[in-house]
C-alpha cells in the first residue's frame, strides 16, 4: 500500500470522521476483539492500489494483534467505509514476514444499512485478520497511532492457501478495522454425572462461551432437547439408551465443539445398579 499521503501508492487519507459497520450482535459471551480497538481519531482514506491489508502491530497495550483463542469470526467492525467490495481474510503466520491465507469470505458489497451476513470464518490462536480492498474502496486510518503501530500489505492480494512474505509495511499508522471472535465452547462441569440408561432426564451443563449453540450431545447422541440459559449454563435432556458407557457431554457452537475433559465426563448406567 505505500505511504498515507495525497498522491500515494496505496491509501490516500483526508478528513477526521468515522462510522462503524458490521457491529457484533449483543450477547453474553465474552467475545474477543482482534485488530484495532478503534479508539482515537481516524481519517478517511481511499485505496489506490488493490491488495490485502492487515495491522501487523498495535500501540494499545490491551489490543490483540493476533487471536488469543481458537474460535470463529462472527462479525467485523470497519471505520469510514463505502460499498467496497471487501473480502475478509484469516492470516496464519509462517515466520518472519510470511503468512498463509487460511480462511476467506466471499467478496462483499456493503449496502447502505451496513448489515451483511456471511458464514463464520474459523480462526486459531496466533492467527491475525486482514481485508482485501480494491481501488476506490475506503477505510479509516489513524495517523497518530504512535511508533509501535504498523500495517502491512500484499500487492496483488494474497491468494487463498498461498504463503508469501508481505510486499511492504508502514509504521506509525493503524488501519480502522477489527474482527469479533467467538471462542470455542468449554464444558467445565455437569450434573448429574451418572445418568440412567432407560430414562430421559435433565442434565445441567456448566461451562463458558455457550453462544450460537448448534448441538448438544451425550456420547455422540444428540440431546432430546436443550435450553441455553446463559453463556455459562445449558439444561439438556438425555435420550434413553440400552447401553452402559463412560462418555462425554459435548457442546457445538458456531465456533466449534467443546473438547472432552474431566469436567465433561459422564456415565450411562443401568438404574438397577445404582
Amino acid at each position: 500500500m505505500g505511504r498515507l499521503t495525497n498522491g500515494c501508492l496505496g491509501l490516500c487519507v483526508w478528513g477526521l470522521t468515522s462510522v462503524s459497520l458490521f457491529a457484533a450482535p449483543g450477547a453474553s459471551a465474552k467475545l474477543v476483539v482482534v485488530g484495532s480497538p478503534l479508539t482515537g481519531e481516524f481519517s478517511s482514506g481511499e485505496v489506490s492500489t488493490e491488495g490485502t491489508y492487515f495491522n501487523s502491530s498495535l500501540s494499545d497495550p490491551g489490543a490483540n494483534v493476533v487471536s488469543p483463542v481458537d474460535g470463529a469470526i462472527i462479525a467485523w467492525n470497519m471505520l469510514r467505509i463505502n460499498s467496497g467490495p471487501y473480502r475478509f481474510r484469516v492470516l496464519s503466520p509462517d515466520g518472519g514476514s510470511s503468512y498463509t491465507a487460511t480462511e476467506s469470505s466471499r467478496s462483499i458489497l456493503v449496502p447502505a444499512s451496513g448489515e451483511v451476513e456471511f458464514p463464520a470464518l474459523h480462526i486459531e490462536a496466533g492467527d491475525t485478520v486482514g481485508v482485501d480492498m480494491p481501488v476506490g474502496a475506503r477505510l479509516g486510518a489513524r495517523l497518530d497511532a504512535g511508533p509501535r503501530a504498523a500495517y502491512a500489505f500484499w500487492v496483488p492480494p494474497l491468494e487463498d492457501g498461498a504463503s508469501l512474505p508481505y510486499s511492504a509495511t508502514e509504521t506509525g499508522v493503524e488501519m480502522g478495522f477489527n474482527a469479533i471472535v467467538l471462542p470455542e465452547p468449554r464444558v467445565t462441569g455437569i450434573g448429574p454425572k451418572v445418568v440412567p440408561t432407560h430414562e430421559t432426564i435433565e442434565v445441567r451443563i456448566r461451562g463458558r462461551d455457550f453462544m450460537r449453540v448448534i448441538k448438544v450431545s451425550f456420547g455422540g447422541v444428540r440431546a432430546a432437547r436443550w435450553t441455553v440459559v446463559n453463556n455459562h449454563l445449558i439444561v439438556a435432556r438425555t435420550r434413553a439408551t440400552t447401553r452402559e458407557a463412560r462418555t462425554h457431554v459435548r457442546v457445538q457452537t458456531a465456533a466449534g465443539t467443546s473438547p472432552a475433559g474431566a469436567g465433561s465426563a459422564m456415565r450411562f448406567q443401568d438404574a438397577g445398579r445404582r
